[in-house]
């Protein structure tokens, strides 16, 4: 393979890793956002529910639909966080493993490559009397 067909490929490579590492990046961004949720979900409850021990009866229905919703609100973010933690981040992280190992396996390619066409031009400028060209 010569070594502009592997600048070609090394080019491509590089270009798939940019747009793994995004996708990691974005998918980061958003299992934080469901981080801020779950803090908001705590803060709006904290602030709502009744914090006194002796309620009445109509602030204790208040205390329990809080609770109650509070209690949905955490399981709906811890469950979408799962997910997203178990699914998509481990997909964009091996996705992005795999595009590192393409880039610096190309690398390598070129490098040696390289080495190659210019042993190869030496000998050639050998066998025909002439001062290598590097």
């Amino acid at each position: 393979m010569n070594p502009e067909r592997v600048k070609q490929l090394m080019r491509l490579a590089e270009y798939r890793l940019t747009r793994d590492m995004a996708e990691l990046a974005t998918v980061n961004a958003r299992l934080r956002g469901l981080e801020n949720a779950r803090e908001e979900v705590r803060k709006v409850a904290e602030a709502e529910l009744p914090r006194t021990g002796a309620c009445d009866p109509s602030d204790l229905a208040a205390y329990s639909r809080w609770t109650a919703w509070a209690g949905q609100e955490r399981t709906r973010i811890n469950k979408a966080a799962h997910q997203m933690q178990s699914e998509e981040w481990t997909s964009a992280r091996n996705a992005l493993g795999k595009s590192f190992g393409q880039s610096r396996l190309l690398s390598d390619l070129h490098e040696k490559t390289m080495r190659e066409e210019s042993a190869r031009r030496r000998s050639l400028a050998e066998r025909e009397n002439r001062p290598p060209e590097d």
